[in-house]
């Protein structure tokens, strides 16, 4: 089966080329590098009979991300690997019967690397196109800090990358998001990530905005 996964990967990676999208073999991920960070298309293979293939979203802004990592307590290993929001394609369509599917045999090839290309140009393309954007992802994830978003669906990285983006973007409700976030955070994980969020805030009161 592993070389059944490999052919999918290989053979998709050639449909992708065009597009700028490159392979990493390892992780089954298809990444193409843009002035501000990248753009992710994940294809996640499951165990089960053969495979089950799920396909998530995902884009990275350094600029983000590098102020997160430093207070984030991720090994460095790991800082360049992140995204700023991303989801699984099935949660950002509330569609779960049509975009998780099962390949058992190399005959299923070449209609599973169809429908992960209709998946990449009908859905990935257009949320690259809408959503790298910071305005828009402070609306994503700060209209309201109390309501779930599929576009970070972990709480305590949405609080930091919430907060990050607002200061950033100047959003005048930034010192309100401050506190929303601190009460969230205080209330997941028992507390776990208080600490860190505040090493964070500190760091953003420093933080000059071209």
């Amino acid at each position: 089966m592993k070389e059944l996964k490999e052919s999918i990967l290989l053979k998709l990676g050639e449909k992708l080329m065009p597009y700028g999208f490159k392979l990493k073999k390892s992780t089954g991920e298809f990444t193409k590098k843009t002035i501000n960070g990248w753009h992710r298309y994940l294809v996640l293979f499951y165990d089960k009979d053969g495979y089950e293939i799920n396909t998530s979203v995902g884009i990275r802004i350094n600029k983000v991300e590098d102020i997160y990592h430093r207070t984030s307590g991720f090994e460095k290993k790991y800082h360049k690997g992140t995204s700023t929001i991303g989801c699984f394609v099935e949660d950002y369509l509330k569609e779960y019967d049509n975009y998780r599917f099962s390949v058992n045999k190399e005959g299923d090839l070449k209609n599973v690397v169809a429908v992960l290309l209709e998946i990449f140009e009908k859905v990935a393309l257009p949320y690259f196109d809408k959503y790298d954007n910071l305005e828009l992802i402070d609306k994503l994830l700060n209209s309201d800090p109390n309501e779930q978003t599929v576009h970070k669906g972990n709480t305590a990285m949405r609080a930091h990358i919430g907060i990050i983006v607002a200061r950033l973007v100047g959003n005048v409700k930034y010192p309100e998001l401050v506190e929303s976030y601190h009460d969230i955070i205080g209330r997941t994980n028992k507390g776990f990530y208080k600490s860190e969020y505040e090493a964070l805030v500190k760091d953003l009161e420093n933080l000059s905005i071209d």
